[in-house]
């Protein structure tokens, strides 16, 4: 009987739908995920979550921050409609930060957060004031990876991983498991990362100040005085009365972004910094890649740089009026910035990344109906990791990272499904029938013993 309710406790525990919610705090909005999720024998079943978003991003909050606070209440709102009440109490809320708060001044983000926290703390969910993060251009690259390879089905299989190329409104990454490593020294700037059975070592870099929005305030800083006297290209002809619309302009002074210092390992990206060299690896490009080839209706297949390329061309060199007239839905600053990233988002991959022409990339925003996006990886994280990356500017070995059985802390460690666990379980099992089995046997075999004393005497 015992053996049958620790199996069946087990099964119903491994089974039984649970919820966990994120708040992804970006610079333009804040996103709410509500995921229902299962706990398995390896790699946690993560359904497709419940969204919303509410703007503005918590860095426009800077100069306010005791208003931060009330953006998060819509967003409680709306998960509580999204979780069963008797789960509420036990049910994971965390926030992470990514570049937008990265980006404003330590203290005015530390106000931010603080005012955050507060609201979330009134909330009956499962929350500590320390969920509540900015993380790291790192842990957000690493997480948008683990997204991306969880939803192809990667870990639980031997596919070979697929790489990232994402490029957001404040910052953008790059994450792959390189093929090919010369020496040590390089394979000690790379992530190991142990999940499903599997191992890979994980190269991923974060450029805080080039995602396409910050990058377009960046051009005009470093080309300031030439747009002044010979107006912007990078705009659509009429949009200001400094707007030239020349996409080929645009497109040489967009390259004074790509700051090529002297390399000192065997490949860079920019900036000096190490790249391993793009060779036949898989990639998906996501975010803003997707939404300028779906503005501009373009395949998203192998290719489709040179076909932003062209259709950039033709909007830059359009009048505004006429472009107003072919978009009326469009707001006028999003409308604006096409040409600008039709010039840039080519000049990514191959100047900055440097891939290589015939590098297999596709542009993708969902896998199986589920979007990329680095959330999902850090709630894989969150669910499954034991151990998690540190800062950035932490000049120390890198984390070994070991994703395993999901929720083991909730099960009290008395057990854990999967990594040779399994063996454990079966050898309480055995102790407890083994128990049983002695137990009957002293009870049946003394009264016997007994009965034969007291005949004796």
């Amino acid at each position: 009987m015992l053996v049958f309710f620790f199996l069946a406790f087990t099964v119903q525990f491994a089974s039984a739908t649970k919820y966990f919610i994120l708040i992804d705090a970006g610079s333009s909005g804040s996103r709410i995920h509500v995921h229902p999720y299962k706990v398995t024998d390896s790699v946690p079943i993560i359904d497709a979550s419940y969204t919303l978003k509410e703007k503005p991003g918590l860095s426009s909050f800077g100069k306010h921050p005791e208003n931060a606070g009330s953006s998060m209440v819509k967003l409680i709102e709306f998960a509580k409609t999204h979780v069963p009440v008797n789960q509420w109490a036990e049910t994971q809320l965390h926030l992470q930060a990514t570049a937008g708060l990265r980006s404003i001044p330590e203290q005015a983000s530390y106000q931010v957060l603080e005012n955050v926290r507060d609201e979330l703390q009134k909330s009956p969910f499962s929350f500590k004031r320390e969920d509540a993060l900015i993380i790291t251009g790192t842990q957000e690259g690493i997480n948008g990876w683990l997204t991306t390879n969880y939803l192809l089905g990667v870990f639980n299989s031997s596919k070979p991983s697929t790489g990232v190329a994402e490029v957001g409104g404040a910052s953008m990454q790059l994450t792959y498991e390189p093929l090919k490593l010369t020496n040590e020294r390089e394979k000690s700037n790379l992530y190991p990362i142990a999940i499903g059975g599997r191992k890979f070592l994980v190269y991923t870099h974060s450029y805080l100040g080039y995602g396409l929005e910050k990058a377009q305030l960046l051009y005009q800083k470093l080309n300031f005085d030439q747009i002044e006297e010979k107006g912007n290209p990078c705009y659509p002809l009429g949009y200001r009365h400094s707007s030239t619309g020349s996409f080929e302009n645009c497109q040489k002074e967009i390259k004074s972004l790509w700051d090529k210092e002297d390399c000192q390992y065997s490949s860079c990206g920019f900036q000096g910094v190490f790249q391993p060299k793009i060779t036949t690896e898989k990639f998906f490009a996501i975010e803003n890649f997707f939404y300028t080839a779906s503005f501009f209706s373009v395949s998203h297949q192998m290719g489709f740089l040179e076909r932003i390329e062209t259709a950039g061309l033709s909007f830059c060199q359009d009048s505004w009026s006429n472009l107003k007239k072919t978009y009326p839905k469009a707001d006028d600053e999003e409308l604006s910035k096409y040409c600008f990233s039709a010039a840039y988002l080519p000049q990514v991959l191959r100047e900055a990344y440097n891939f290589p022409e015939d590098a297999d990339v596709e542009i993708k925003k969902e896998i199986n109906g589920n979007d990329i996006d680095w959330a999902l990886g850090a709630v894989l994280n969150k669910l499954a990791v034991t151990t998690t990356i540190g800062s950035e500017k932490n000049s120390g070995p890198k984390p070994v990272f070991d994703i395993h059985c999901a929720q083991c802390d909730e099960m009290k460690n008395a057990f854990c499904l999967g990594n040779g666990s399994i063996l454990v379980m079966l050898a309480v099992i055995m102790a407890i029938f083994v128990y049983q089995y002695k137990s009957k046997e002293k009870i049946s075999t003394t009264p016997r013993w007994r009965g034969k004393m007291n005949s004796m005497v």
